[in-house]
């Protein structure tokens, strides 16, 4: 058990949010052009000047990309890879669901209630649902090439 699952769960993590980071970079701000602040706006983006969110959306946008082809060039499907996936799967839905919530424009309390009422729980189910599978994976003890250690 020892260090090489501790850097598969710091890896995976890791993609999660890298995939948040990057999707709410990439999606940029839905607001409306001219829109008050305050029209629907569930939650207030975090002030960040422009030049610092670019320089931090494109790292993100390129460590996705360097722990998904991490992933995929494993050989053998380990615990890890498959916990990658779901949490960068979890990572797409919260950094959608985020721009979604801090759009400002009339109508968007409502698209960000529903992202709310049924995208945070199943962001929920994908998280604990890729810890069980890196807990299963360390009490087994699956070795690095995808069988039990013995």
């Amino acid at each position: 058990m020892g260090g090489r699952m501790v850097q598969r769960t710091a890896t995976a993590f890791a993609a999660g949010i890298a995939a948040a980071a990057g999707t709410w970079y990439l999606i940029g701000d839905r607001s409306s052009p001219g829109a008050d602040p305050s029209d629907g706006r569930i939650l207030v983006p975090p002030p960040v000047p422009p030049a610092v969110e670019h320089v931090a959306g494109i790292a993100a946008v390129l460590l996705l990309v360097a722990f998904l082809v991490l992933a995929i060039r494993r050989r053998r499907p380990v615990a890890g890879t498959s916990a990658t996936v779901l949490l960068v799967v979890a990572g797409v839905l919260l950094g959608a669901i985020g721009r979604v919530v801090s759009a400002a424009t009339i109508g968007a309390n409502i698209g960000g209630g529903i992202a709310v009422l049924f995208g945070l729980p199943l962001v929920g189910i994908l998280v604990l649902t890729a810890v069980v599978v890196l807990v299963r994976a360390a009490v087994r003890g699956i070795g690095e090439n995808g069988n039990p250690v013995r």
